[in-house]
Parts: structure tokens; sequence; C-alpha cells
């Protein structure tokens, strides 16, 4: 982003877009934001909340550091039984992501899980107990890929997928 926290996308075509707002001093924000017909930019404003400090080290098994894992938290709120997600980003090179989360105070958030997956490892989800917390993710056999349609070539949604292993 520009210094006084503008940016500007180039070249957006019309459709629906997933925003994801970082910033390291605040706690991350996730939006949508649609692009009508016939325009090339939509006007965006994100309000971000001050938090407390996480710092997640993803490594695998023999301490070196793990970069591209994908990181959630997961909370709820006091006296309610479902619970919120929000993508908080990916870890660097170092294995490390630094963000915010929601204090907890009066009708604040109660508990608060990190979830870690990165392909090849199994995906671990801890309590969040401190400001600082290390992940160690233990390799796994890992099918990753996408649908394609056999005529065209073409990336397709799958419903389902089944996996069988012979014994």
């Amino acid at each position: 982003s520009q210094g006084d926290g503008s940016y500007e996308s180039p070249l957006l075509h019309p459709g629906t877009y997933h925003v994801l707002v970082q910033h390291s001093e605040y706690q991350s924000l996730t939006d949508t934001i649609t692009v009508p017909p016939k325009k090339t930019s939509v006007a965006f404003d994100a309000v971000l909340s001050p938090g407390e400090q996480l710092r997640l080290t993803v490594r695998d098994k023999n301490a070196r550091p793990l970069a591209d894992a994908r990181v959630w938290l997961d909370r709820r709120r006091e006296g309610e039984s479902s619970e919120e997600t929000q993508f908080l980003g990916l870890t660097d090179d170092k294995g490390l992501l630094e963000s915010r989360r929601e204090s907890n105070g009066p009708g604040g958030f109660v508990q608060h899980w990190v979830r870690v997956n990165l392909p090849g490892y199994r995906e671990v989800r801890r309590p969040v107990e401190s400001s600082e917390l290390v992940v160690n993710l233990a390799s796994s056999p890992c099918i990753d890929g996408i649908g394609v349609d056999e005529t065209q070539g073409l990336p397709q949604p799958v419903r389902r997928v089944r996996l069988e292993m012979e014994t």
C-alpha cells in the first residue's frame, strides 16, 4: 500500500473478489468486494482494529522452518457453542507469521485456537495460551489436485473425492 494506506489493483475484471488486509500492528481483516460490469475499480475502506500480538513459528519435526503454511484463528465467544474462523495468512521463509487477535474482554472471545496446515503435513490445531507459539507439523502423505473437464481441459469444481487404499 501507499504511505497513506491506499492501495490500487490494476486491471480488475468484473466479478467478486475476496480481500485480505494485513498489518503487523492490527488484526487482519477479510471481506468481499464486487466489481460491477463496465467498471474497473471499486472504493473499499478497511477499518483495522488493534489487538493482542500473536507470533507463530511453524516447523517440521526436525525444527526446520516451514514456509507458506496456512494459518487460521478459530475462536468462540463466551456462552456460544459455534466458532468463528479467520484466515491470518501464510508463514514466511522463516516459518514465521505475526498477527493480532481480538483481546479478551467483556463479551469478548474466551477461547482461541490456531489451526495450521501445509500440503504434505498433518493439520494441527492448538489453543492460544500466550502471545508466542511454536507449532511442529508431522509429515503426512498428501494428495493435492484439481478436477479437470476431460473434453475442454478446464478446471471444474469437484463435489466429492474418494480415496481407497489397498491393504
